[in-house]
């Protein structure tokens, strides 16, 4: 009995350390920006584009305004002074996406994502008219301890950027 139960403990860890989710804490921009950042900081690894209010078919969101570096932002939050990571457009400012240390650029296929997540980017989805994102479709993947996806857009076949989606 007791070697049944040491088994069934080893197995269940083992499963558990196996998910396909993204740790949040792994996320970086060519190589330097966090997924959450002070703005100060981000100031001082990239040039900032802009700072824009909230766009009003964006109301939902709880940020103060959005910070961009060409077509990618990041949400601001006045309060705390921090940005959190929103939408990555692969192009001359944002060359890169790093998860878990593994890179992904503009180079990178659909297949390359599939293999790092083979269950949740089995299935495509057209990605006509979603999030002004010009793809043809998108994969999404569960962002560990959160109720948030990431969403990859291809265009080609080729990894064109993400979107982090948090409903809440």
């Amino acid at each position: 009995m007791t070697q049944k139960f040491i088994l069934y403990i080893v197995i269940m860890i083992s499963i558990s350390t196996i998910g396909q989710g993204i740790d949040q804490e792994t996320l970086r921009l060519n190589g330097n920006i966090s997924s959450g950042i002070s703005l100060e900081k981000l100031k001082t690894l990239i040039e900032i584009d802009s700072i824009r209010p909230i766009p009003e078919r964006m109301d939902m969101l709880y940020s103060d305004s959005l910070v961009y570096i060409e077509k990618s932002y990041l949400e601001y939050y006045k309060e705390g002074g921090y940005c959190v990571l929103s939408k990555v457009v692969l192009d001359q400012k944002i060359t890169n996406i790093s998860l878990n240390s593994i890179l992904f650029d503009k180079q990178s296929s659909y297949q390359d994502v599939k293999k790092m997540f083979y269950d949740e980017c089995s299935e495509l989805y057209s990605a006509k008219n979603h999030r002004d994102v010009n793809a043809e479709f998108y994969c999404k993947v569960t962002i560990d301890k959160c109720d948030c996806w990431m969403f990859f857009y291809f265009f080609d076949e080729k990894l064109i950027g993400t979107y982090i989606y948090n409903p809440s």
